[in-house]
């Protein structure tokens, strides 16, 4: 497993390319944090990968809805809905398709009655899932801090940070740089893990990798 300050010691190094060398310890700190949910939304690390139970009861609008889990704060991490006692899998819809189909669907939207985003499904004879997803990666602020992910991810993580960062200094030599250093990186990872790491994204998804949320 890796630190923050592993991750600091690789970016200072890609960093030491660019003659724009001047970013702060927060910002570094910051994009590296981004980084890691970069590579985790991406290639959803088997490290975070966790299953809970979720409780399914019908809202104020007759609606039947869940809450996520409390460490799941994408929606896009989500693997697999399964209903264990019958063996259904739910299968995800966009929300302005959803509420004009049946069937084993579901959705993510606002739940006026929770004031909070909810998982739908269209079963009205379900009370629990089972939720396959990608939990949140911690956020480290301390040196110390652990990430749970493996070391084999610490260069790909090291050059999302660093990309971020030449690409807010607007740091024309530096992009260019780690923009070949990142696709020979990502090219050496899928021929030693496969390209199939690798997740298809939803075409309804939108992701923002470039953001402090």
């Amino acid at each position: 497993m890796s630190t923050l300050s592993t991750y600091k010691t690789l970016l200072t190094r890609k960093l030491a390319t660019s003659s724009n060398n001047y970013y702060s310890a927060e910002a570094r700190t910051q994009a590296i944090n981004d980084a890691i949910r970069q590579f985790t939304d991406e290639y959803r690390p088997v490290e975070l990968r966790k299953k809970a139970d979720i409780a399914i009861a019908k809202d104020a609008d007759d609606y039947y809805i869940g809450a996520l889990p409390s460490d799941l704060s994408t929606t896009n991490r989500i693997v697999k809905l399964w209903e264990e006692a019958n063996k259904r899998e739910l299968v995800y819809v966009d929300p302005n398709q959803f509420y004009h189909m049946s069937g084993d669907v579901y959705t993510y939207d606002y739940a006026a009655s929770a004031s909070a985003l909810r998982l739908f499904i269209a079963p009205t004879d379900i009370t629990t899932l089972e939720a396959h997803y990608i939990a949140d990666p911690t956020t480290l602020t301390a040196d110390s801090d652990d990430s749970g992910l493996t070391q084999k991810s610490d260069e790909l993580i090291a050059l999302y940070a660093a990309e971020k960062l030449f690409q807010e200094g607007k740091d024309a030599n530096g992009m260019a740089l780690v923009e070949s250093m990142k696709a020979k990186a990502v090219r050496a990872w899928h021929n030693q893990y496969g390209v199939t790491s690798k997740r298809l994204k939803s075409r309804f998804e939108r992701v923002s990798f470039h953001n402090r949320t």
